[in-house]
């Protein structure tokens, strides 16, 4: 079993590896035969070569770290703020089916162009690019906590019901613990969102941010 799962991760990561070879072999042809302009997107050797030259600079570092402040701090929030959310609305179907209109319009509004009032509101620093990555990473989070809650196992569902659960007991002891791996699992496309987010914002306010705004 362990020599199966072992085989099993080495030919995963073997893809992966052969795949991300692929497309930057791919990039680094395409840029040297001019099938692409050169100017615009470069060589994957170029942009190793400058990353190197890079890494020695103390802003770098600076500015690095910064942006994975904004990341943790952004995606942390929306993770506990959004699972509890999920929870209450999943816990309560009343509130799911009267708050949901509500979610999806505010979930609808593209975030990216709040930017600038995002600016306006809480200054260059920190803040605002922290709200972004919130605001895109809070909702992902609801949906999906809601979503799990509401299409428990079916056969831990039975298994409650046999055994004379109440609703609070079934939903703390049966249905939650079986939703936390699609919970977990969703954690991971938080996390992605919210540094797509912290990138857009740092590239359409600017990148520094020495405190907090």
């Amino acid at each position: 079993m362990n020599r199966a799962g072992s085989l099993n991760r080495a030919a995963v990561w073997s893809i992966r590896v052969a795949a991300i070879a692929l497309i930057v072999g791919a990039w680094e042809v395409s840029a040297s035969t001019g099938w692409v302009n050169e100017i615009f997107t470069s060589k994957p050797s170029e942009v190793a070569v400058a990353t190197w030259e890079l890494l020695p600079d103390e802003q770098i570092r600076r500015d690095a770290m910064v942006t994975v402040t904004e990341v943790l701090v952004g995606f942390l929030l929306s993770a506990v703020a959004g699972t509890l959310v999920g929870l209450l609305l999943g816990s309560v179907r009343i509130l799911a089916v009267a708050l949901q209109p509500v979610l999806n319009g505010l979930n609808a509004v593209p975030r990216i162009a709040l930017i600038p009032l995002f600016v306006a509101w809480f200054g260059l620093g920190m803040t605002p690019r922290i709200v972004l990555a919130f605001t895109i990473a809070f909702f992902i989070m609801v949906t999906t906590v809601v979503a799990a809650l509401a299409h428990p196992d079916k056969d831990l569902g039975l298994l409650a019901k046999s055994l004379g659960a109440s609703r609070r007991q079934t939903m703390a002891k049966f249905v939650l613990p079986g939703a936390t791996p699609v919970i977990a699992s969703d954690l991971e496309l938080s996390l992605i969102y919210s540094f797509l987010g912290v990138i857009a914002a740092e590239i359409v306010s600017g990148s520094r941010a020495s405190a907090p705004g």
